[in-house]
């Protein structure tokens, strides 16, 4: 699978980290996440400090994948409505899974 989400508890340090005032790099290495990832959660970072402690993981959830989640859940969703017609169309006489 390509898209991996972080877990929460892992944002929730980067979030921790930064705040503590750790680089970047740093925050990485400790994590064992990329730079680009503790980057990318920082920039996404709309919380202030006290609620990302009492923040529940839906609404972490919610703030930190935001758009991209959904459009996967929607990606989801398509595919299974149109699996029952694929699997029909399979049966078929002269119809391959290339075709």
């Amino acid at each position: 699978m390509a898209y991996k989400p972080t877990r929460m508890d892992t944002i929730k340090r980067i979030i921790k980290l930064h705040t503590e005032g750790y680089s970047i790099k740093r925050i990485g290495r400790t994590i064992g996440v990329s730079k680009n990832t503790v980057k990318k959660y920082l920039r996404r970072h709309a919380l202030d400090k006290e609620t990302i402690g009492e923040a529940n993981q839906d609404e972490l959830s919610g703030v930190m994948l935001g758009i991209k989640h959904q459009q996967e859940i929607d990606r989801d969703n398509r595919l299974q409505e149109q699996l029952s017609t694929i699997v029909k169309e399979l049966k078929r006489v002269g119809v391959t899974r290339q075709y």
